[in-house]
């Protein structure tokens, strides 16, 4: 998925087979707060054939989540775990912590899929850029 994102529009994007000396590395363990609040590799990254997570500085989309599914049976199961992740980013006790990387809770956010690609996107004009995908 590299390159499916402009670098400089964003403060960190993150991919599945980043180089750990990477910028774009992070540790699978940790990707459990994302979703779980807990550390741990979710049970649903073996459903996964890649992923790209970014975050961005701008007032416009702060966190786009893209999952690949290995196969299209398993594109519910992702759905399922970034409603998690759209129920933390929305949730009126925001904790800076389990919020996006700044704390900031966005207007708008949209779970869906297309074929194999689960997406989450957070930010002020979420329905609009799913309309775009």
């Amino acid at each position: 998925m590299e390159g499916l994102i402009a670098h400089g529009s964003y403060y960190a994007i993150y991919l599945m087979d980043a180089d750990i000396s990477s910028p774009c590395y992070l540790a699978p363990e940790d990707l459990g707060y994302l979703y779980y609040g807990e550390r741990g590799i979710p049970i649903e990254f073996d459903l996964v054939q890649d992923y790209c997570i970014a975050v961005s500085r701008s007032s416009g989309v702060k966190e786009i989540h893209i999952f690949k599914v290995k196969y299209l049976s398993n594109a519910a199961a992702i759905e399922r775990m970034l409603e998690r992740r759209k129920k933390t980013l929305l949730s009126p006790e925001i904790n800076p912590g389990e919020a996006d990387f700044f704390g900031t809770r966005p207007r708008e956010c949209e779970v869906f899929h297309k074929g194999k690609y689960v997406f989450l996107i957070a930010g002020s004009n979420a329905s609009e850029v799913k309309e775009k995908i």
